[in-house]
């Protein structure tokens, strides 16, 4: 079934093909398949590695299994193959293309078969000496596999969804191995077609061989450019991959975002929503702006603009890069009697004791274009306010481009201003709790119809995209624990990717009570702590909802992980189902969290929470995990 020799050649090409596989986790343990321990937990395996790479290289040295090969098998074709006549220019496109090619089938047949190739190891290896090899070089693995699948689609959905090891690494590496089967699957498919014309027609085996070696030296190339997808963006090397990272540079993300915020309907949201715009109001009404320079970034409508002439700024500077809310914006101004001016005063500065007190101007731009012009003009602002923040607190990521005008250098080496302008809001926390949620139930019965195949397709959605909505106060089940407190006028841009945040969640409920725990619910509060009083407020459950409201991340939707480990909650009718649930003083949640902004459009944000639920009843150091996982989600368009 393997596709690679055991000749140096070929070793070689493996080591090049998996090169960007081999950067270590310390968080993973990768383990071959060839390799599974049984069911035993008290067994551990025979080999594992650090990397994806020397696993993956085990399998095909040790038991002649290339699993790559084999998901090229089985995967369903991807909406846009890639062509068996591929160029290294080409390649690098479809590199950039390729979370398009994954479907949400490609990705849970890669899981099925993990979990089916490691489970058929265990059964074979408890009756055979030596078994794992020999049942994993059957080249009908592939087809036992199929029709497994084809029994499940009739009796069972969540055959082979449950993972066969606990903390099988691989499955965290699902997407990397889908990708890279499906740009093997094309030279793959013409390999076993030339093979069955040479059983076919022996008279022409020697041409239609040299074909063949023809084709496994595509395939390896092939592999070389696999290779090269899973970390390109932390490639330092002149490659396809470095070329790649400058493509993604160029890729205009910023056109569709001003162009969303040029209509008045979201501005209408935004001012409707009193809990924002009263606490601004507030903290504008608590500073002394006297002979002040304000800058405000984002300024859409004008209204925090408005509010700081109001408090007695000396001058406000208005800047957004949408034409339409800059015109409104100096509307609404002359329609409330405050004067536009197309440049400020001469040597308007922060100590100036002169200049035209009460003056508004509304320049329309980037932020970051714009900064040389308003300190040529002696613009020096003393207070930056802005409404930067997103779903989630940093979607659509508005903070780097405030953090750039607070950075300035033409600001900084002014001579007259001894420190950075103040930042209004100054303070924000994000903030985790888990929440309950039977939402999926209502599929078991539709007006007297079973609709599990909806019920299903739903999951999968939940389980890969994060969910913007209203948890009510009662859905939550845990306490609140903050991840990250940002100080507005020291972070930076770097510390705006979120990395494996450790973090703790415990029940909230009474002594003895089971909370059931389907997702969690990400939330913020922000702070303005400038002024007299301080002025804060929060989009948190307990709190009055903003048009924020909470970001949420399902755990397990359809039970499976609750179901392998036994976990089985009971409603009102002594109903018996599977869910995760953690009880007080016996179990806590608990994990990682990593939010980062995605590589191909930082405007959006990717997740990764890895977690277990921890028996907290055993002493420090032998703590028993009673389940784990992983949620990998995506908040975007």
């Amino acid at each position: 079934m393997s596709t690679c020799n055991d000749d140096s050649d070929d070793d070689a090409s493996h080591d090049e093909c998996n090169d960007d596989m081999g950067e270590t986790d310390e968080y993973r343990n990768f383990i071959p398949i060839c390799c599974t321990p049984p069911s035993d937990n008290n067994t551990p395996p025979s080999k594992s590695f650090a990397t994806l790479k020397e696993a993956l290289q085990y399998d095909v040295q040790h038991a002649k299994f290339d699993l790559v090969a084999a998901l090229a098998h089985i995967l369903p074709a991807s909406k846009n193959d890639v062509s068996d006549d591929v160029s290294e220019s080409d390649e690098e496109e479809d590199i950039a293309d390729e979370d398009d090619l994954i479907n949400d089938a490609q990705f849970h047949t890669t899981l099925r078969f993990l979990n089916y190739a490691r489970e058929h190891v265990r059964i074979h290896s408890a009756e055979y000496a030596d078994a794992p090899a020999e049942f994993l070089q059957n080249p009908r693995v592939e087809q036992m596999f199929t029709s497994a699948m084809e029994f499940s689609e009739k009796e069972s959905d969540d055959l082979y969804l449950s993972p066969t090891l606990e903390n099988d690494a691989f499955l965290m590496s699902v997407e990397d191995l889908v990708t890279a089967a499906l740009h093997v699957q094309p030279f793959l498919e013409e390999t076993i077609e030339v093979e069955e014309e040479v059983e076919a027609e022996g008279e022409q085996a020697a041409g239609l061989k040299e074909q063949i070696a023809l084709l496994h030296s595509q395939l390896r190339t092939a592999k070389t450019c696999i290779a090269r997808l899973t970390n390109s963006t932390e490639s330092e090397t002149n490659t396809a991959a470095t070329n790649l990272v400058n493509k993604l540079h160029a890729i205009d993300n910023d056109t569709y975002y001003f162009d969303s915020y040029s209509t008045f309907h979201i501005h209408e949201i935004m001012l409707r929503d009193s809990v924002r715009t009263q606490s601004y109001a507030s903290a504008i009404g608590a500073m002394d702006m006297r002979n002040k320079v304000v800058l405000d970034v984002g300024c859409g409508t004008g209204i925090l603009s408005l509010l700081c002439v109001k408090q007695g700024a000396k001058l406000v500077v208005g800047v957004d890069n949408s034409e339409p809310m800059i015109l409104a914006a100096k509307a609404v101004a002359r329609e409330n009697g405050i004067a536009v001016v197309s440049e400020p005063g001469v040597n308007i500065s922060s100590s100036s004791a002169s200049g035209h007190s009460g003056e508004l101007m509304y320049v329309c731009g980037k932020i970051e274009n714009l900064l040389p012009q308003l300190a040529s003009q002696n613009i020096f602002p003393d207070i930056i306010i802005s409404e930067w923040m997103g779903y989630a607190l940093l979607y659509e990521s508005m903070l780097p481009s405030v953090l750039s005008a607070r950075d300035n250098p033409a600001f900084a080496n002014h001579n007259n201003l001894k420190a950075k302008p103040k930042m209004m809001p100054s303070r924000s926390v994000l903030f985790l709790e888990g929440a309950s949620d039977d939402r999926l139930s209502f599929w078991n019965d539709v007006y007297g119809f079973q609709m599990s195949t909806l019920q299903h397709s739903l999951a999968l959605e939940y389980a890969s995209d994060a969910v913007v909505e209203t948890v009510p106060s009662t859905a939550i089940v845990t306490d609140r624990v903050a991840l990250l407190d940002m100080d507005l006028d020291t972070i930076q841009d770097v510390d705006l990717d979120l990395t494996t945040i450790p973090f703790v969640l415990t029940s909230c409920g009474g002594e003895g009570v089971k909370v059931r725990l389907d997702k969690l619910v990400v939330s913020f509060d922000i702070g303005f702590e400038s002024g007299d009083p301080k002025v804060e407020f929060s989009t948190g459950c307990q709190s009055t909802t903003t048009h924020w409201k909470q970001t949420t991340l399902w755990l397990d939707p359809m039970g499976t992980i609750a179901k392998t480990n036994g976990m089985k909650t009971t409603d009102n009718n002594d109903t018996v189902d599977h869910h995760l649930s953690i009880e007080t003083n016996k179990s806590e949640f608990q994990g990682r969290f990593t939010m980062k902004r995605n590589r191909l459009n930082p405007r959006e944000m990717d997740f990764e929470i890895l977690w277990e639920i921890v028996d907290v009843t055993n002493t420090e150091h032998n703590k028993r995990v009673l389940c784990d996982g992983c949620i990998r989600s995506k908040l975007g368009s």
